[in-house]
C-alpha cells in the first residue's frame, strides 16, 4: 500500500467518526423508548450508571483508607504502574486532548513518554491477572477513569505513522515504527482488559474510546495483516479486478510472516475475543454495533487466519442475537462481502468440521448467525434446578420462529439480488451457497440446515412460478429445486440402505422401544454428544437449543392439527392435488413459509398443548449430562441419528398434518407440475431435474405420476424437453435393466426423432446398454437401430461409427480363442436379428467409413482386426453348417448372417479372404446343403468373384472346380445367382484360367435354342410344343444377354460371321413382341445386359423406338415399362463403375495412357443416353402404379448422383414424388431433395417449389381418380400435417425464399389467376400443414392472405349485393343499415327466382372462403390474436416476431370441400345451402371489416389525441 492510500484512509476514518459522533449525539434521545415516567430510557441508564458510581465512591473510600495496609501483589503491581504514567502524563490536559485530538495528538506521538512500550506491556498483563482474580472493581473509579484516557491516547497513535510517506507495506515498517504499532494494540487490549473486568462501574465503559478501538484494529487489519497471511487479499487494483497475484509477490509476503506479524495477530484476536465479552456485557450504541460487526465479518473472507475467525465468529454472532433491528443490516453487509471477493476465493471452501465435510467459511458463519437467533434468559445448560416454565417455552418457540423468519429474509434477499440485473451476478455465490447447505445436511452441528431447506424450497417455487419474473431466474431456481429434490432423496435412500441407525439402536438396546421411546432417547444421546463437542466449539451451545428449540416446534405442531389417515406412500393422486392447492397459495401469498412459518404465534396454542410441550421440554432439560472426556456416540453414529431424527420428523408431519409433507416429497410434486408447463425451457429443465431425482433415488421411477410425465415428455414438441426426457430414460435403464424392455420401444421410435440432440441421445443409451448387458434379447436390434443411422448427419454418423469401433474394432489377441468367437457370434447375431433391416448396406458404409481413414497406427490396428475378425467368421462356418444339418437351429439366418459378413469384409478387403478360398469354394456346389438359402451361394460366388484376381499361382485342380460349380449353378438355379455365376465365370475365365471352350460352349448351346424357337414361332406361333418349351427359352433369353453382358463376341468362337452381334440383337428383339409377357420380359432384360456392353445400342433407332413406346405409354404393359428404366438404370451404373476403374487405372498409368480422356467421352456417351428418356422418365412421377413411379424414382436419383443433368430440372418432380403416400418413395425423394438444398441452396427456388407442389396436386388427383385430393398427410395422426411439409422445412431457413414461395403459393388464390378450385383446395390444405415454428412465418402468411382478401373479396362481396338488391335505391337504403340484420329467412326472401348468376358468385367466392378458412384455423390452432395481427408489419425487424411457436388446438383444418364439389359438380343444390355458403363468407368477411375498422379507429382517435396535445404545447 503507498503511503497515499494510507494517507486517504485515515483521513476517512476519521471523517466517518466525526460524522457518526455528530449523528449519535442527534438520535440518542430519538433511539430509544420512552418509560413509563416519562423519562427516556438513556436518561434512566445515566441515573443508574451514576448511582453505581456513588456505590462505586464508597467502596473506593474504604479502599484508599487501607492502601497502606497488605494488597496483592498483583493489585500492587498494577497501581505502581498506573502511578508511574500518571506522574509521565500529569503535565497533560487530558480533557483538552479528549476533546481536540486531531490538532494535539501529532504532537504527543512524536515525543510524549506515554508511548513506551515498557509501561504498556506490564500494564496489559497486570490488567489481565486482575481481571481473572475480579480486584479490578478495587480501584478507584476516577484513576481508572483517567488510566483509559491516556490509554486512549496510545491507540491514537498509530495515525500518526500511517500518515507516514515511506510506508508502503508492512514490510517497510521499521522498528520505531513498528514498537508503536504494538504500543497502540496493548493500549486497547489493556483497555477492553478493564471495560470486560467484572463489577466495573458504568461509566469505565467509555462509548467513543471503544469505536476508536474497533476502527484502529479494523485499518490494521485490512491495511497489513490480510495481506501478510492471504496473497490473494490485496487492496490495489489487480485485487479489485479479481487477479490473482504473482508468485513472487506471494513469495514475499508470505517470508515477511515473521514473529512481529504473528504478534500483532495475536494481540488482535484477543481484542476481539474482548470485545465479543463487551457486547455480552454491555448495551453499546449502533454505531458501535455496524463497526464491530463490519470488524468481525471480514476475517471470514481471509486465509489461513483460523484464530482470528474463530473469535470473529463469536463476536458476531453475539451481535446477531443481542441486536434484532441490526441482522437484516448485518446479512445484507455479509452479501456485499461475498459480491467483492475475487475471483479466486470464490469457491474456496476451506471450514472443514469433524465430519470432513468442506464448505465455505461465510456459509459457516451464516448458519451460526440462524442458529443462534433461537436463545433463553436461563441458561438451561448450565442451571442445576432449572423448571420449563411458560416464559422458557414461550421464548424458545417465539425465538425459534424467529430464527426461521430471519432466514427466510435472508434468503428472499439473496434471491432478489441474483434476479436483479446489477453488475455484481450473484448466481454463482448463491450455487455456491445451495450447494453447501447439501453437503452439510443432517450434520448434527448444523440443525437450522433442514428448515433452510425447505424455506428456500418454497421460496424457489414462488419464484419459478412467477409469470413476470425473466426466464434465466425461473430456470436457475428450478435447477436449484431440483439439486435440493435430488439431494434430499439421495439421503433419504442412504438412510433406508444404511444399518448404522440400527447398530446404534442395538448398541445402547433402544431396539425394543417402540417409535416415540426411541425418539426421546435418540434425542438426548444427541444432546450429550454436542455437548461433549462443546469443550471444542462454544457454538454448540446455540446448535444444542436450536434442536430443543425445533423438537417442540414440531410437538406442538403435531398436537394442534388434526391428524388424517393414513400415511402418504409414494407420490399418490392426493399429494398431487395438495400440491397444486399448496402452489396456488404460494404463488398468490407474499407472507413467510407455510410449513417452518413464524406466523404460528405462541398465544395461538392451547393451554394442554403448552403443557404437553412443557413436559417434553423439561424430559430434555432434566437429563444427566455425561461425564467429561467420554464420547456416546462416534461421529459417524451422530450424522445418522441426526438424519433419523429428521426422516421421522417429515414422517410426523406428514401423519399429522394435511399441508406438511418432507421437503424432498414437495420438491418432487412441483417437479412434477412443471413439467406440463407452456415454456420449453422450464419443461427441459423440469426434465433434468427429475432426471437426477431418479439417478439420486431409482424407486422414485416406479411412481405412476412420474412414469406418466417421462411418457408424455418424450412426445413433446420441444427438441430440448424430448432430449432431456429420453437422457433421463437412459440414466433409469442403466441402472436397472429390467426397464429395457419396458421403455425399448419408446427409444427404438426416437431414433428417427427430428432432433439430432434426441437421435445422438438415443444411441448412446443404446451403446451404453449393449456394452452394460451384452446378452440382453434386445441387444442385437439395437445395434441394427444404430447402423441405420450410419448414413445420417455428420454428428450421428461419427457417433455411430465410434460406437462399433469400440464395441468390434478394438484390437484382438489372435491367441484368444474365446474372445474371438465371442465377438464373431455377437456380429453374427446382429445381423441375423436384423436380416430383413437391408443390414448389410449399413454395415458395409460402417466398415468402409473405418477403413477409409488416415493411414496411421489406429488404422493399421482397425485392419488388423478386421482380418481377425474375417479368420474367425471362417472358422465359424463349420460349426454353423453342423448345427443347420443337425436340426438344431429352425433355419440357416446364422449361416447366411455369417456370409453376409464375409461379403462385406471381403467388398472393402479382398485380400482378407485369399488365404480362406479352399475353404469357400465348397458353398458354390449345387448339390453341398441343397436346402441351403440362396442367399449363402450368391453371397459365396460372389465372394470367390472378389478374391480371384487377388490369387497368386492359384491351384489348377482348385479353379476347374470352380469352374465346374459354375456351370452346375447356371443350368440349375435361379436368375440371381446365374447372373452372378457368370460374373464370376467371365473372372474367372479372363484373368485366371482364360478357358473359353465352356463360354463357347454355353453361347452355342442357348443361341441354338433362340435361333430354333424364332423358326418355329414364325411358322407357328400356337405351337404346342413351344408352349411347353418356354421355361428353356426364358432362360436362353436370360443366359445370351449375360453371355453378351461379360464376353465379347469373338470369344465365341464363331469367327466367320462378322454380323453375330446384329444378329444376336434382332434375335432378341424378335422376342420383345411374343405374345407371352415373361417372354417378352426376359428378352428386354436380355437386351439390357447387352447394351451395358454395347453402349452404341441405347441409341439406335429400333431399341430407342422400343424403349420410348413402352416408357411413354406404360399402361401398355407396367412390368415392361419398369424393366426398362431398370435397363436404362443398370447401363448408367455399369458405365459408372467402368469409369471409376479406368480411372483407377489412370491413375497408375498415366505416363502412358490417357485414360481419363476415354473415361470422359463414356461420360458424354451416358449423358448424351439419358437426355433421350429423361423427360418420359420424370412424367412417370404421375404414373397411378407404384412400381413405375418407384423405378422412376430410382433413375432419377442415379442420374442426380452422376451428375448427368443439372438439378434444377429433376426437382419439381422430386417434390411432387415427396408428397407420396408410398414412404418409400417420399422419404427417398426428399432425401434427394435435401442433398440438394444441402450443395446449394438456389436449386430450390420459389419457382421450382410452387411447380412442385402443383405438380403433388396432379398426382394426388391421379391417385384419388379425379376425385377433390387434399394435402393432408394421413400418416400423421397427431397433428396436422403437409404433405409437401419437408419442402417447406427446407425454406423455413431463409427468410427471403420462405416468403416468396408463400406469397406465390397465395397468388392462386387472386381471381385473376385461373385455377381451379379442387387445387385451391389442395393448397389451403397444404399451408394449413405446414407446421410454422416461428410468429414472423403465420403472420406474414396471414398478412399477405389479408391483402387478398380485402381487396377482391371486398369485390365479390358486393357483386352479391348487386344479385340480391338490383334496385339502386335499395342497395344504397341497404348500405346505410347494418348488415347484421341479414339472417337464412330474409336472404331466402330476397334470393332472385333465377339462381344462376348468384350460384356462380358462389363459385367465384369460395376461393377466397378457403382463405377465411385458412386464416381462422392458424389463428385457433397457434393462438394468434387480432391484435398481433394489426400491430404487425413485414418490414419489422425479423428478431421482433423470431419467437417460437406453440400448438393451441390440435384439430386438423376442414375445407369445406363437399360443398365446393357439389357446387362444381352442377348438382342440385337448394337455395337453402346457397344462402348458407352466401351468408358463411359474408360473415367471415365482415369479422376482418370490423378487426380493420376497430384499429383504423384506434389509430385516428390516437393521432388526434396526439395532434391535440401539440397544439396545445405549441400555444
Amino acid at each position: 500500500m503507498t503511503d497515499c492510500h494510507l494517507k486517504r484512509a485515515v483521513v476517512c476514518l476519521r471523517r466517518i467518526d466525526e460524522s457518526q459522533e455528530q449523528v449519535v449525539k442527534r438520535k440518542r434521545v430519538n433511539s430509544y423508548d420512552c418509560d413509563g415516567k416519562g423519562k427516556t430510557k438513556k436518561r434512566k441508564m445515566d441515573e443508574e450508571s451514576e448511582a453505581a458510581t456513588g456505590n462505586h465512591r464508597k467502596d473506593q473510600m474504604e479502599f484508599e483508607s487501607a492502601e497502606g495496609e497488605n494488597l496483592d501483589p498483583s493489585l500492587e503491581g498494577f497501581l505502581q504502574i498506573m502511578d508511574h504514567m500518571f506522574e509521565r502524563t500529569a503535565d497533560l490536559d487530558l480533557a483538552e486532548i479528549m476533546d481536540n485530538e486531531d490538532e494535539d495528538l501529532s504532537a504527543v506521538s512524536s515525543s510524549d513518554p506515554v508511548l513506551d512500550e515498557s509501561l504498556l506491556g506490564p500494564i496489559v498483563l497486570e490488567s489481565d491477572k486482575l481481571k481473572s482474580y475480579g480486584l479490578t472493581n478495587k480501584i478507584s473509579c476516577r484513576k481508572l477513569v483517567r488510566l483509559l484516557k491516556i490509554l486512549h491516547l496510545c491507540v491514537t497513535v498509530p495515525a500518526a505513522v500511517v500518515d507516514s510517506e515511506d510506508i508502503e507495506s508492512f514490510s517497510d515498517i521499521d522498528d520505531d515504527s513498528l514498537k508503536q504499532l504494538i504500543a497502540s494494540l496493548n493500549a486497547s487490549l489493556a483497555i477492553l482488559n478493564i471495560m470486560t473486568s467484572p463489577g466495573m462501574p458504568k461509566v469505565v465503559y467509555m462509548e467513543e474510546l471503544v469505536l476508536r478501538i474497533v476502527k484502529t484494529a479494523k485499518l490494521y487489519l485490512q491495511n497489513f495483516l490480510y495481506a501478510q497471511f492471504d496473497p490473494r487479499y490485496c487492496m490495489d487494483k489487480e485485487f479489485v479486478k479479481g487477479r490473482s497475484v504473482s508468485a513472487a509477490k506471494r513469495n514475499d509476503r508470505a517470508a515477511t510472516r515473521d514473529g512481529r506479524a504473528l504478534q500483532m495477530y495475536a494481540l488482535l484476536t484477543r481484542i476481539l475475543a474482548l470485545l465479543s465479552h463487551l457486547v455480552e456485557m454491555q448495551e453499546l450504541t449502533d454505531v458501535f454495533v455496524l463497526e464491530a460487526s463490519s470488524l468481525a465479518i471480514s476475517p471470514f473472507l481471509v486465509e489461513n487466519v483460523h484464530e482470528l475467525q474463530l473469535v470473529s465468529l463469536k463476536l458476531t454472532y453475539k451481535i446477531f442475537s443481542r441486536y434484532e433491528k441490526h441482522q437484516q443490516l448485518i446479512l445484507e453487509d455479509i452479501l456485499l462481502l461475498l459480491a467483492k471477493l475475487p475471483c479466486t476465493t470464490k469457491n474456496i471452501r476451506s471450514y472443514r468440521n469433524s465430519h470432513s465435510e468442506q464448505i465455505q467459511r461465510l456459509t459457516m458463519l451464516i448458519l451460526h448467525l440462524f442458529q443462534s437467533v433461537v436463545k433463553c434468559t436461563k441458561d438451561v445448560f448450565k442451571s442445576k434446578k432449572i423448571q420449563a416454565d411458560d416464559n422458557v417455552t414461550a421464548e424458545l418457540l417465539s425465538s425459534y420462529n424467529k430464527s426461521l423468519k430471519t432466514a427466510q429474509v435472508f434468503l428472499s434477499l439473496f434471491l432478489s439480488k441474483c434476479s436483479a440485473r446489477s453488475e455484481e451476478d450473484y448466481r454463482p455465490l448463491f450455487e455456491n451457497f445451495v450447494m453447501d447447505l447439501l453437503d452439510i445436511v443432517h450434520l448434527p452441528e448444523w440443525p437450522s440446515v433442514e428448515p433452510i431447506l425447505i424455506i428456500l424450497s418454497s421460496l424457489l417455487v414462488k419464484q419459478f412460478r412467477t409469470k413476470s419474473a425473466d426466464m434465466p431466474s425461473r430456470v436457475a431456481a428450478l435447477g436449484y429445486l431440483g439439486l435440493i429434490a435430488a439431494r434430499l432423496r439421495k439421503e433419504d435412500a442412504s438412510r433406508r440402505e444404511n444399518s448404522e441407525i440400527e447398530d446404534v439402536l442395538t448398541q445402547h438396546g433402544f431396539q425394543l422401544l417402540d417409535e416415540v421411546q426411541k425418539a426421546a432417547h435418540l434425542q438426548n444421546l444427541l444432546l450429550d454428544y454436542l455437548s461433549i463437542k462443546s469443550e471444542d466449539e462454544s457454538s454448540s451451545y446455540f446448535c444444542r437449543l436450536f434442536y430443543i428449540a425445533q423438537w417442540c416446534s414440531d410437538h406442538a405442531k403435531s398436537l394442534s392439527s388434526s391428524p388424517v389417515a393414513g400415511e402418504m406412500n409414494g407420490l399418490s393422486k392426493e399429494i398431487v392435488s395438495r400440491a397444486r392447492s399448496a402452489h396456488c397459495s404460494s404463488s398468490s401469498s407474499n407472507g413467510p413459509v407455510r410449513n417452518e412459518s413464524a406466523s404460528q404465534a405462541v398465544n395461538g396454542l392451547s393451554k394442554e398443548t403448552i403443557s404437553k410441550v412443557q413436559t417434553v421440554l423439561q424430559a430434555l432439560l432434566t437429563k444427566k449430562c455425561p461425564e467429561s472426556g467420554t464420547m456416546l456416540l462416534s461421529s459417524s453414529g451422530a450424522r445418522a441419528v441426526a438424519r433419523y431424527l429428521a426422516s421421522r420428523r417429515s414422517f410426523v408431519q406428514k401423519s399429522h398434518s394435511s399441508v406438511l409433507h418432507s421437503c424432498a416429497d414437495v420438491s418432487l410434486m412441483h417437479i412434477l407440475l412443471i413439467v406440463g408447463e407452456t415454456t420449453s425451457a422450464l419443461r427441459s429443465k423440469a426434465m433434468k431435474c427429475l432426471a437426477g431425482v431418479i439417478d439420486a433415488d431409482p424407486q422414485v421411477l416406479l411412481m405412476r405420476e412420474v412414469q406418466d410425465a417421462i411418457h408424455c415428455r418424450c412426445l413433446d414438441q420441444s427438441v430440448s424437453v424430448r432430449d432431456a426426457a429420453i437422457d433421463l430414460l437412459g440414466k433409469s435403464i442403466l441402472q436397472n435393466e429390467d426397464l429395457v424392455d419396458s421403455y425399448y420401444g419408446m427409444l427404438s421410435e426416437r431414433i428417427l426423432d427430428t432432433g439430432i440432440s434426441v437421435r445422438k441421445r438415443v444411441i448412446a443409451i443404446f451403446r451404453d446398454v449393449c456394452l452394460k448387458f451384452p446378452m440382453h434379447s434386445k441387444v442385437p436390434d439395437m445395434c441394427g437401430q444404430m447402423l441405420k443411422r450410419i448414413g445420417d448427419e455428420e454428428g450421428i454418423k461419427k457417433l455411430v461409427t465410434e460406437t462399433f469401433e469400440g464395441m468390434w474394432f478394438t484390437p484382438l489377441d489372435e491367441t484368444d480363442v474365446v474372445a474371438i468367437r465371442q465377438r464373431v457370434d455377437n456380429i453374427v447375431g446382429i445381423v441375423a436379428a436384423c436380416r430383413q433391416s437391408f443390414i448389410s448396406d449399413w454395415m458395409e458404409q460402417l466398415v468402409f467409413s473405418l477403413l477409409k481413414k488416415e493411414k496411421d497406427r489406429h488404422h493399421a490396428l482397425i485392419l488388423s482386426t478386421c482380418k481377425t475378425i474375417v479368420n474367425g467368421l471362417v472358422q465359424v462356418l463349420p460349426d454353423l453348417v453342423e448345427e443347420f444339418k443337425d436340426g438344431s437351429v429352425p433355419d440357416c439366418s446364422r449361416l447366411v448372417a455369417a456370409f453376409t459378413s464375409l461379403y462385406i469384409f471381403c467388398k472393402l478387403k479382398p485380400e482378407f479372404l485369399v488365404p480362406h478360398c479352399n475353404s469357400l469354394h465348397i458353398f458354390l456346389d449345387p448339390d453341398y446343403l441343397s436346402q441351403m438359402d440362396n442367399i449363402v451361394r450368391h453371397h459365396a460366388v460372389h465372394v470367390v468373384e472378389m478374391i480371384l484376381p487377388f490369387l497368386k499361382n492359384p491351384d489348377q485342380q482348385l479353379m476347374t472346380q470352380i469352374e465346374n460349380f459354375l456351370k452346375k449353378l447356371i443350368l440349375s438355379l435361379g436368375t440371381l445367382i446365374v447372373q452372378r455365376s457368370f460374373s464370376c465365370l467371365a473372372v474367372l475365365v479372363k484373368k485366371v484360367t482364360h478357358n473359353y471352350s465352356t463360354v463357347e460352349f454355353c453361347f452355342h448351346k442357348f443361341f441354338r435354342v433362340l435361333l430354333h424357337y424364332q423358326i418355329e414361332h414364325e411358322k407357328n406361333p400356337s405351337s404346342p410344343i413351344l408352349k411347353s418349351n418356354v421355361p428353356l427359352l426364358l432362360r436362353s433369353l436370360f443366359i445370351v444377354g449375360l453371355l453378351c453382358e461379360h464376353f465379347d463376341c469373338d470369344e465365341f468362337g464363331d469367327h466367320t460371321t462378322d454380323d453375330l452381334l446384329d444378329r444376336i440383337f434382332q434375335t432378341l428383339f424378335y422376342f420383345t413382341s411374343h405374345e407371352s409377357e415373361d417372354a417378352r420380359m426376359k428378352a428386354l432384360d436380355a437386351i439390357g445386359h447387352m447394351a451395358i456392353a454395347h453402349s452404341d445400342l441405347m441409341l439406335q433407332s429400333q431399341l430407342r423406338d422400343l424403349y420410348t413406346r413402352h416408357l411413354s405409354d406404360a399402361s401398355l404393359s407396367v412390368k415392361l415399362c419398369c424393366q426398362v428404366l431398370k435397363n436404362i438404370r443398370a447401363y448408367l451404373v455399369e458405365e459408372e463403375a467402368r469409369m471409376m476403374a479406368a480411372d483407377h487405372r489412370w491413375k497408375e498409368l498415366h505416363n502412358q495412357e490417357s485414360l481419363k480422356e476415354m473415361a470422359d467421352v463414356q461420360s458424354g456417351m451416358a449423358g448424351t443416353i439419358i437426355q433421350v428418356y429423361l423427360k418420359m422418365t420424370l412424367e412417370l412421377s404421375f404414373f397411378p402404379d407404384v412400381d413405375v413411379r418407384l423405378s422412376a424414382l430410382n433413375l432419377i436419383a442415379t442420374v442426380l448422383h452422376q451428375g448427368l443433368v443439372p438439378p434444377n430440372q429433376c426437382v419439381p418432380y422430386l417434390i411432387c414424388l415427396g408428397s407420396d403416400y408410398n414412404s418409400s418413395i417420399s422419404q427417398k425423394a426428399n432425401h434427394w431433395l435435401k442433398e440438394i438444398h444441402k450443395k446449394d441452396q438456389r436449386f430450390i427456388q420459389a419457382k421450382e417449389a410452387l411447380q412442385g407442389v402443383r405438380m403433388s396436386y396432379q398426382l394426388q388427383l391421379k391417385l384419388h381418380d379425379s376425385r377433390i385430393a387434399t394435402a393432408h398427410d394421413t400418416n400423421s395422426s397427431t397433428k396436422p400435417s403437409s404433405l409437401n411439409g419437408f419442402l417447406y422445412s427446407l425454406l423455413r431457413a431463409n427468410r427471403g425464399y420462405r416468403r416468396v414461395f408463400l406469397r406465390s403459393l397465395l397468388r392462386l388464390f387472386d381471381d385473376s389467376q385461373d385455377t381451379d378450385l379442387k387445387e385451391l383446395i389442395f393448397a389451403s390444405d397444404c399451408v394449413a400443414g405446414f407446421g410454422f415454428q416461428q410468429q414472423d412465418e403465420v403472420l406474414y402468411l396471414i398478412h399477405q392472405l389479408d391483402s387478398i382478401v380485402s381487396n377482391s373479396g371486398s369485390n365479390v362481396l358486393r357483386l352479391f349485393t348487386k344479385v340480391l338488391y338490383p334496385d339502386k335505391a335499395e342497395q344504397k337504403k341497404r348500405d346505410d343499415e347494418d348488415d347484421d340484420e341479414e339472417d337464412l329467412d330474409s336472404v331466402l326472401q330476397i334470393m332472385p327466382e333465377d339462381v344462376t348468376r348468384f350460384r356462380r358468385l358462389c363459385v367465384k367466392s369460395q376461393r377466397f372462403h378457403l382463405l377465411l378458412l385458412l386464416r381462422r384455423f392458424l389463428m385457433s390452432h397457434y393462438g394468434i390474436s387480432d391484435r398481433i395481427i394489426q400491430q404487425y408489419s413485414p418490414t419489422d425487424s425479423a428478431k421482433m416476431y423470431d419467437k417460437p411457436l406453440n400448438i393451441k388446438n390440435s384439430s386438423k383444418f376442414n375445407s369445406g370441400s363437399n360443398v365446393i364439389d357439389a357446387l362444381l359438380q352442377q348438382q342440385d343444390i337448394s337455395r337453402r345451402e346457397l344462402a348458407k355458403v352466401y351468408l358463411s363468407f359474408k360473415d367471415l368477411m365482415i369479422a376482418i371489416c370490423d378487426v380493420a375498422e376497430d384499429e383504423n379507429l384506434n389509430q385516428a382517435q390516437t393521432g388526434k389525441a396526439i395532434a391535440g396535445l401539440s397544439s396545445n404545447g405549441s400555444s
